[in-house]
């Protein structure tokens, strides 16, 4: 059996859940192509991820969301009327900077309302969506503070497979790895590295960050991208990359960077199938959804068996 590295992006904490996932995906993959020569190794780091325990510490108490909704205003009702008779009396001299004050407060008044409702739903919205960010955007943070103990994962994933030390991921023996969401930048960094870089036969990631975190901090044996194609090193041999429109965490690949090869890196538009409930189910933004669509199958036909 050949091995293939699975490996868990941002938001995962149940390991059996993920082991399970990958699994599935394994026995898709074996009814879609009928090779059974491949074995889906799953690379959890879940337990090395953000805490997302205590958040509550750090939020405010908040009173239950108000609906958004201002009364229409009414001069008749408000009475303003009178009042604004009265002051049309006076000269204008003392008319004008009374209404410019009048209408400052009444401004002032209406803005510090909405305002207060904004704030109170936009709270209510952070507090009750707090897992969430944390364990995306609290992810992506402690990768960038440990990233070689996170790496060392996917070494010691490989290591315990390769009980006859035939030498997986090395130039003798490159591995099959496949990636989602920050999985990818793993992989990548890991390819990357050096000395002692991964050596991938194929790569396919889906919902990556990896060309837009490359933008923001080049990684150095590559250098930054200028507007031209950065050439990536001979231990990457093929790269698959899926994206969705509605992932705001996916990013392409094709525009920045080329395999030692010369040929481009292949990037792929996912469509799921489904409705509209389908579509939102324990999804978050679709960044989860790419382990059911058929695009993933064909992109592991083909790097798999090429």
């Amino acid at each position: 059996m050949e091995p293939v590295l699975v490996i868990q992006g941002i938001g995962n904490r149940d390991k059996t859940g993920f082991e399970k996932e990958v699994q599935t995906l394994q026995k898709a993959f074996e009814q879609a192509s009928g090779n059974r020569n491949f074995q889906f190794l799953p690379v959890f780091w879940g337990d090395l991820a953000a805490h997302t325990e205590n958040l509550d510490a750090c939020m405010p108490d908040l009173d239950p969301a108000p609906a958004l909704s201002l009364p229409p205003i009414s001069v008749q009702n408000a009475r303003m009327g009178d009042l604004l008779s009265l002051i049309n009396t006076l000269s204008p001299g003392l008319a004008a900077p009374i209404k410019a004050q009048l209408e400052q407060a009444i401004n002032r008044a209406a803005g510090e309302t909405v305002r207060n409702q904004l704030a109170q739903l936009y709270q209510t919205a952070r507090v009750t969506n707090r897992h969430m960010i944390t364990t995306s955007l609290g992810d992506i943070l402690v990768y960038q503070r440990n990233q070689r103990t996170i790496q060392n994962r996917v070494l010691e994933v490989l290591k315990a497979f390769d009980v006859k030390k035939s030498g997986y991921g090395t130039a003798r023996k490159p591995v099959h790895v496949v990636a989602h969401s920050l999985g990818g930048v793993i992989a990548l960094d890991l390819i990357l590295r050096s000395p002692l870089p991964l050596q991938a036969k194929s790569l396919t990631t889906f919902g990556s960050q990896f060309p837009y975190f490359h933008l923001i901090d080049p990684r150095p044996s590559i250098g930054a991208y200028q507007g031209k194609s950065l050439l990536l090193p001979a231990q990457l041999k093929r790269w698959i990359n899926l994206w969705e429109p509605l992932d705001p965490l996916a990013f392409v690949a094709s525009k920045m960077f080329v395999l030692a090869s010369g040929q481009p890196v292949l990037d792929v538009q996912v469509h799921p199938e489904g409705g509209l409930n389908d579509l939102l189910k324990g999804h978050y933004y679709t960044h989860g959804i790419y382990w059911q669509t058929g695009e993933l199958l064909e992109a592991l036909q083909k790097n798999l068996q090429t």
